[in-house]
């Protein structure tokens, strides 16, 4: 579904960027972008990043036995519709990293137009308790690299 990096380590960008197509079988009638197609999209360049960013496996990411990592709100700003068979320059900022909670923020771009703007906030949680955890230093160290 989705191209190759276009950055062959991430670490070194604070300013991450990917190439996504928008398929047919994501479309309404009209050949749009169904609307909660982008959060779909969004959440597998989000564990593509996870494992190419902060070197997670993606079970010890999203199957820990001691953690998990909730989206825990989601938004999306739709600015110009997103049509079938065209490509899209993804763009990744970390807006913040707090003591459980981390914020992203993922610009749908075709040169400089923003099509679409999505922001979601994830959550560290004990798995058995549901209760917010701090973030482990080793993530949270991953992530202030990428915040401004």
């Amino acid at each position: 579904m989705l191209d190759p990096p276009l950055v062959s380590n991430y670490a070194l960008f604070m300013d991450i960027k990917k190439t996504v197509q928008i398929r047919f079988s994501q479309c309404d009638s009209a050949g749009v972008l169904f609307f909660a197609k982008i959060f779909e999209i969004t959440h597998d360049l989000y564990e593509e990043w996870v494992q190419e960013a902060l070197f997670q496996e993606h079970s010890t990411w999203f199957a820990n036995d001691h953690w998990a990592v909730p989206i825990c709100h989601c938004e999306a700003d739709y600015k110009k519709p997103m049509k079938q068979g065209h490509f899209f320059e993804v763009s990744l900022q970390v807006l913040k990293v707090g003591n459980s909670s981390f914020s992203f923020k993922w610009s749908y771009l075709q040169k400089e137009d923003i099509f679409c703007a999505v922001k979601t906030n994830h959550v560290f949680i004990d798995k058995k308790s549901g209760a917010p955890i701090p973030i482990p230093q080793e993530i949270k160290s991953k992530l202030l690299g990428f915040t401004p």
